[in-house]
């Protein structure tokens, strides 16, 4: 996830500009878009925001705008979406866990699999009422990932080290332990 994620982040951005709206509308978790291998999530939308916050392009202000302003307007709808992400996120991220429990530690994927308690992360951040059982859920696996590696540097690409500080996002900063 070094830097290759950056292209990928400004394609959602920009092409869930005609989709965003109809996406709200539907009943669909994760909505294909059209020509490209990408999927527009609410979690996945937030992360290719954050990611490209230090992005000053005409092009990404503009989608920035249209984003943050149809969000607003249709904010129970883009809360509705966050709020049944969560769950499915959360059950891909208990499995990330458990798949590293059984191997008694985080393994070279995890610098992959992370993206995924981030993007837990953003949408709790998202939603202004989050189920507790969530949140308690998300605070045992965090418990127990930290039982399973060893704190070291950042693990994606440095230009996104001041987005994610590690008093904020922890889980980005583990390491197999011994490396």
């Amino acid at each position: 996830m070094k830097s290759s994620g950056i292209d990928e982040d400004r394609k959602l951005i920009s092409a869930s500009i005609p989709e965003l709206d109809e996406y709200l509308n539907s009943q669909v978790m994760f909505w294909r878009i059209p020509r490209l291998n990408l999927m527009l999530t609410p979690g996945n939308l937030l992360l290719a925001l954050m990611r490209t916050s230090r992005e000053q392009e005409r092009e990404l202000i503009r989608a920035r705008e249209f984003i943050d302003a149809l969000t607003f307007k249709r904010r129970i709808a883009w809360e509705q979406k966050a709020l049944k992400e969560i769950p499915v996120r959360l059950n891909q991220w208990n499995g990330y866990v458990q798949d590293y429990r059984e191997g008694g530690t985080v393994d070279s994927n995890f610098i992959y699999a992370v993206r995924v308690r981030v993007i837990l992360g953003l949408l709790i951040s998202a939603v202004q009422f989050v189920p507790l059982e969530f949140v308690t859920v998300l605070e045992g696996l965090d418990q127990q990932l930290e039982l399973l590696a060893d704190r070291g540097s950042f693990l994606w690409a440095m230009e996104f080290a001041t987005l994610f500080p590690e008093s904020s996002y922890p889980f980005l900063y583990l390491h197999p332990k011994g490396e």
